[in-house]
């Protein structure tokens, strides 16, 4: 009887061992263009996309294609930048030139568990990002060679293109202009972050500044190109994310571009023969995926802590005659399934809350929905959702 049972804990541990370590066996193809004759470069590099490749695959029979393809950047950027890591073993690959061309074929046996754990994650991320807003707030400005300094917004409008063909909402500076008191060289802190976030009704705000220098074309030595002088820039620039709900800062990117005309790889990309606005516009675009990397980063690190910590939700309560009531009301809130923290704030007959929340405005709103014909009552009153975004609800006492 005992060998018995110890027959069947084997069979129950064999078995969850090869359910942890389920993998899937696929066939993958990954290229890589030859730059500057290093061919062994290119040779990695179209290993890294045949493994990609391979992820992307398996991923594909695990979601939906529209999953994917809705939230290609979201998935690209928390699954397949990081391939090599789902990837159990490969067989040895083989490569063959196409002109300029490196291609990459092999076999990968891909882990399904940790892969399908990941999806999960980037699948709740989906959820919590619906609805959220963001403001792109830099200021931008060019030193010419005599140096004279003007306004500019071309890394404000290359960044809010993209971000919006990610998915984001973009709200426009315009539409809080006259209200917002920040001025060139004002540093943003919590009670600023907050007061966009009030005004704007963003969840995200990117703060900062980009400056960009043209180089002189007389005293400063240049190269030449087909007899022509290139138009030589260099800049820097510092980009803060700000979380509006806490006001919280979560973090800086910040880095330097330059082109002097000697680097081949970024001479395919940037056209500097034609003026300085071209050469600052083209490095802008070579810098944009770093740049937004990055800061996609920080808020999904954001997103992903607060679902398992609680986020900042703002309850506004319309109808509560009284700081006395409004301090009442503050138990009711208490009293929700995922409410961790709440603080109040009262004047003019509304109740201001600071709710830290663990899930999204939508699950505290449905909390107060009618269920069954039933609604949560406050002092004989009904408490009716009257309005709900991504991180403000607001209830009325009727």
């Amino acid at each position: 009887m005992k060998s018995l049972k110890l027959s069947a804990v084997l069979l129950l541990i064999a078995g969850a061992v090869h359910a942890a370590d389920a993998v899937k066996s696929v066939e993958a193809t990954g290229e890589a263009a030859i730059v500057d004759n290093d061919e062994v470069k290119a040779r990695e590099e179209a290993k890294k996309a045949a493994l990609r490749n391979a992820v992307e695959q398996v991923a594909g029979t695990m979601v939906s294609a529209t999953t994917l393809t809705r939230n290609s950047q979201l998935v690209s950027d928390r699954i397949f930048s990081n391939s090599a890591g789902y990837v159990k073993s490969y067989s040895t690959p083989t490569y063959t030139r196409d002109g300029g061309v490196i291609v990459c074929k092999l076999t990968a046996q891909v882990s399904t568990a940790s892969l399908d754990k990941d999806l999960q994650a980037v699948q709740a991320l989906v959820k919590n990002l619906e609805g959220k807003r963001l403001i792109v707030l830099l200021q931008e400005q060019v030193i010419d060679p005599k140096g004279v300094v003007t306004q500019t917004g071309v890394m404000s409008d290359i960044l809010t293109k993209q971000l919006r063909a990610d998915g984001w909402t973009l709200i426009d500076p315009a539409f809080a202009n006259g209200k917002l008191k920040l001025g060139a060289g004002v540093a943003l802190g919590q009670a600023e972050a907050k007061e966009i976030g009030n005004l704007t009704k963003a969840d995200y705000v990117l703060y900062g500044t980009a400056a960009f220098r043209q180089q002189d074309l007389e005293s400063v030595p240049r190269p030449m190109v087909k007899g022509l002088p290139v138009f030589m820039v260099t800049g820097e620039y510092s980009i803060t994310v700000f979380a509006t709900d806490t006001g919280t800062q979560l973090g800086t990117v910040a880095g330097k571009i330059t082109y002097d005309g000697k680097d081949r790889e970024k001479a395919s990309q940037v056209h500097a023969l034609i003026s300085y606005e071209r050469t600052t516009y083209d490095l802008v675009r070579v810098e944009e995926p770093n740049i937004l990397g990055k800061i996609r980063k920080l808020i999904y690190d954001s997103l992903s802590n607060g679902a398992q910590n609680g986020t900042r939700v703002v309850v506004d309560v319309k109808g509560l005659p009284d700081y006395g009531a409004a301090e009442d009301f503050k138990k009711v809130l208490e009293q929700r399934r995922g409410v961790q923290a709440v603080d109040v704030n009262y004047a003019d007959g509304t109740a201001n809350y600071d709710v830290v929340f663990v899930g999204s405005s939508g699950d505290l709103a449905s909390q107060f929905r009618s269920a069954g014909g039933k609604h949560v009552t406050f002092q004989g009153k009904k408490v009716m959702v009257t309005a709900k975004s991504a991180n403000r609800v607001e209830l009325s006492l009727k």
